[in-house]
């Protein structure tokens, strides 16, 4: 009887851990993110659901999207500007849906070191030589081409273009300047805030550029995909955001 007892005991035992395994299973999740977006790599991963297996790839908005217009699996995607939200939807416009801005960023001058001069302007015009200014690179990445339509809109692009180091990504840009590859870059305001021991030197007029927005695209029409993006826009990652250093939708 005691044997019995026993083997009763031993096969509920099972049972529940078995139970308990299959309710935590989690579900494969998939987001691919503008590498601008790096600074929100800890609280993605601290504020998702517990039960999502979460995968994150931060890549430039051109790979991005031109992996998504290849068919790669995904369950939501972040880019960082309209060009290319606009070159995806034309390349599969029944696949994506849901586009919406998540959130906004600024341009600003930084260093790797504090100056008493923030004038950009001057700053701009005193360079010398090559390599002096990182940027992104304006024909694929999103930050250069804010930058050049920053620089062009002070007739500052045909003295500085010889001047410049060009990036492959938004976040390459802010590792150049940690490496002191060259005195100064053109980063998010983001960069400075999350990832440093960077200085922002001076702001950009956010009326020299196109405004800088993170669209939103979900890959798929699933109740997954639902739940990411109702957690990327729910009002706690949105605090997270603006912790962070950047800007809500809605905002300024």
């Amino acid at each position: 009887m005691a044997l019995l007892k026993n083997s009763l005991l031993i096969f509920l035992a099972l049972c529940i851990t078995n139970c308990t395994l299959k309710s935590k299973a989690k579900t494969p999740t998939k987001l691919f993110l503008a590498s601008s977006l790096l600074p929100l790599k800890k609280s993605l991963e601290t504020l998702a659901p517990s039960e999502w297996d979460l995968e994150l790839v931060f890549l430039s908005s051109s790979l991005i999207a031109q992996q998504a217009a290849n068919g790669v699996a995904c369950d939501g995607l972040i880019l960082a500007d309209q060009q290319w939200l606009d070159y995806l939807m034309r390349k599969q416009p029944d696949r994506f849906t849901y586009p919406r801005v998540m959130a906004t960023n600024k341009l600003v001058l930084a260093a790797a070191k504090p100056l008493r001069n923030n004038n950009f302007i001057n700053i701009i015009k005193s360079l010398k030589g090559p390599r002096q200014l990182i940027i992104g690179d304006p024909g694929f990445v999103p930050l250069g081409r804010y930058s050049e339509q920053a620089l062009r809109s002070m007739n500052l692009w045909d003295s500085v273009k010889d001047k410049l180091l060009t990036a492959h990504s938004a976040h390459n840009a802010r590792v150049l300047l940690e490496k002191s590859m060259a005195p100064y870059a053109i980063l998010f305001q983001s960069d400075i805030s999350a990832l440093g021991p960077l200085y922002q030197i001076a702001e950009i007029d956010t009326n020299l550029h196109k405004p800088v927005q993170y669209f939103y695209l979900s890959c798929q029409k699933s109740a997954q995909a639902d739940a990411v993006k109702s957690f990327l826009f729910s009002a706690e990652f949105q605090g997270e955001l603006a912790k962070l250093n950047f800007g809500l939708p809605h905002g300024p």
